[in-house]
């Protein structure tokens, strides 16, 4: 018993001292466990909270210089324009390297934020964000296209016209480089936007989890959010600085939008120049009509010109003149844009003082040397009996006749003969009238060189208002009619064969249709239809077909009259025009021999030949047709029946066929 007891007393003892020691390892257990998070918990939250402040500051370290240098790259780009400006305008305060200056800045701040590096405001580092660094890459090449642009404009500024198209390039590509630039800004606030948005969440993940550090996130957080504050207060104050910079241009500046699609226009802006110029407030016309506030507009062509440019998108220049008692007393040069954002922008200068010295320098003899001599156009003066008493260097280059040849009555010979009589009655007319006298015509020279020319003369009175002479420029614009008239052809002529296309043949056949009825005589329609050309071009390919069509084209050319009309309807049908002494037996003649040139072989690209043949209608007027649309019809349906009865022949509109053999 005693010994049972001893055992159940030692085996008592022993459970107490084994859930003694359990307990302790227990309690050592939690203790080591609470330690342990004692120290990793806050460990966990001060390296979170480290995280955050490293991150909070590396966004603000990072993006701070990038945020800054892209709102100088802007300044620097509006500065630049307007002391390049001011250059051009003769202002001796500024010099070509002071002016580069500020474009050569904005490339510093491009390149340190493509590279990174030093900038005034101090250290940046390299934009990390591809679509970002992408747009900045794209602005540098603009800016060097800009800078070449400038140095052109410069280079020229002597011999260039107000309105230029350079000058208008320009301003084109300075207001798209001030757009990028603008990209490049939205684009890094949006990146720090993204990054803010990113660390709010941090913030949030971190608040719901640890409590206890949610007063340490908030500080960190509200050190974020002042500091961009801090940037949101510099770009307010950046585009403050550049709406002040533009209401001191000396430049007016309007800016439009568009209401009643395009018919009329309200007052989005309006800078100090352009109150002082048109003596009006900002504040009595923003957000009016431009008709109320201006119903001149209508016939000065302004509001023509901004529908034009809001309808295209195409910058263009409007220069007008103000009168009174019959005499010019204003100039006002116009620069009508349209922005990315859809408003329209007016740039304008008022010239009248420019003018009006121009006229004073003209009585200078040795000043209007020296300026006529320097001048890209020709310059003239003559006597109100319109002798010529004066051309420059120019004026002889471009019509080709002497100094001696042009004076006196001389300088008429350069008119293009059929020229002569409109000029010498645009001439009167603008002589009696007392207006600028301004037309495009052509000179002949001796070379018999033909050279179309911009010719402008406009009358110069003494203080008593009698005309004493006329002073005016003559401008070589043989390129840009070449243009026009290329553009023209692209426009009357199938670009594959060379021939007319539809609508110009539908001209062309209308003419002669009137010639018809005029003359009392006939004419013959052809309507043509290839045989087998589609087989061609499905089996051998589009560049087969397209050679057999350009060939069927040189022989029609070759068979045909040179006062016959040969055009391409579409597809592989033809029409001619046939004129003069037209009978059925000599056009069945033509017809005939037409057949057999057409079935002759085509050689293909490849080397290989293919035949083919025609359908061919033919209509006469008048006896078949008085009208266009009766006459195409007529040979249309000859035509359908020539191929209906066997084609490779030719039908009657009044029913008579027959072949080439």
């Amino acid at each position: 018993m005693d010994v049972k007891r001893g055992n159940l007393e030692a085996n008592s003892a022993s459970q107490r001292s084994s859930n003694l020691l359990g307990s302790l390892m227990l309690s050592r257990a939690y203790i080591w466990w609470a330690v342990t998070l004692a120290i990793v918990v806050p460990a966990i939250v001060l390296g979170m909270l480290y995280f955050l402040h490293a991150s909070a500051t590396k966004i603000v370290t990072r993006n701070t210089p990038l945020l800054i240098s892209s709102l100088k790259i802007q300044t620097e780009l509006v500065a630049f324009h307007l002391w390049f400006e001011e250059l051009l305008q003769g202002d001796d305060q500024h010099n070509k390297d002071s002016v580069w200056l500020s474009l050569n800045k904005a490339r510093t701040y491009t390149h340190a934020m493509l590279e990174g590096g030093e900038i005034p405001e101090g250290l940046t580092t390299a934009v990390q964000n591809l679509a970002i660094k992408l747009e900045l890459q794209q602005l540098y090449a603009a800016m060097d296209f800009f800078s070449n642009l400038a140095e052109e404009r410069l280079a020229n500024i002597e011999t260039s016209q107000a309105g230029s198209k350079i000058d208008q390039r320009f301003d084109a590509v300075f207001l798209q480089l001030l757009s990028d630039a603008e990209d490049v800004e939205k684009a890094i606030k949006a990146d720090i936007e993204k990054q803010a948005e990113n660390y709010r969440f941090l913030i949030l993940v971190l608040a719901s989890g640890v409590v206890g550090v949610s007063v340490l996130v908030g500080v960190l957080f509200v050190r974020f959010e002042c500091k961009r504050l801090t940037i949101a207060r510099q770009l307010a104050n950046s585009k403050a600085r550049y709406h002040e910079l533009c209401d001191n241009m000396g430049t007016c500046v309007a800016i439009y939008s568009a209401i009643d699609d395009g018919k009329d226009f309200i007052f989005e802006d309006f800078n100090r120049a352009a109150e002082k110029a048109e003596h009006i407030q900002k504040d009595t016309l923003l957000g009016k009509r431009l008709t109320d506030i201006f119903p001149a507009v209508k016939e000065f062509g302004l509001l023509e010109v901004l529908t034009r440019v809001w309808e295209t998108g195409l910058g263009e220049h409007l220069p007008m003149t103000f009168y009174e008692d019959n005499r010019i007393v204003g100039w006002r040069e116009n620069y009508v844009y349209k922005l990315p954002t859809g408003e329209v922008v007016a740039m304008y200068e008022d010239l009248t003082e420019q003018k009006q010295a121009e006229a004073d320098l003209i009585k200078s003899e040795q000043k209007f040397q020296t300026l006529t001599t320097i001048s890209p156009v020709g310059v003239f003066y003559a006597t109100p009996d319109g002798e010529c008493t004066y051309v420059n260097d120019r004026w002889c280059e471009i019509s080709g006749m002497t100094e001696e040849q042009a004076l006196g009555p001389g300088w008429r010979e350069a008119l293009h003969p059929d020229d002569r009589d409109e000029i010498y009655e645009k001439w009167a007319s603008a002589a009696k009238n007392h207006k600028m006298f301004k037309a495009e015509y052509r000179f002949l020279t001796p070379a018999n060189k033909t050279t179309w020319v911009m010719g402008q003369a406009m009358a110069h009175e003494d203080k008593g208002g009698h005309i004493v002479g006329y002073v005016g420029s003559i401008t070589d614009i043989t390129e840009r009619k070449t243009l026009e008239k290329r553009l023209e052809n692209l426009a009357s002529f199938d670009d594959l064969t060379g021939l007319y296309n539809r609508r110009v043949f539908e001209l062309e056949l209308t003419k002669a249709l009137a010639r018809s009825d005029r003359n009392s005589s006939a004419l013959a329609l052809l309507f043509i239809d290839l045989d087998g050309f589609k087989e061609i071009n499905d089996v051998q390919g589009h560049e087969a077909g397209d050679q057999v069509l350009k060939e069927v084209a040189t022989r029609m050319l070759e068979l045909f009259r040179q006062n016959d009309t040969v055009g391409r309807i579409g597809g592989d049908e033809f029409a001619v025009i046939i004129e003069g002494l037209v009978t059925r037996e000599n056009t069945q003649k033509v017809v005939g021999k037409l057949l057999v040139e057409l079935r002759a072989p085509y050689t293909l690209p490849n080397g290989s030949t293919a035949q083919l043949s025609a359908s061919i209608g033919i209509a006469f007027a008048p006896s078949d047709a008085k009208n266009i649309q009766q006459l195409f019809s007529m040979a249309d349906q000859a035509m359908y029946k020539a191929k209906q009865q066997g084609k490779n022949q030719f039908v009657f509109a009044k029913g008579v066929c027959g072949t080439n053999e």
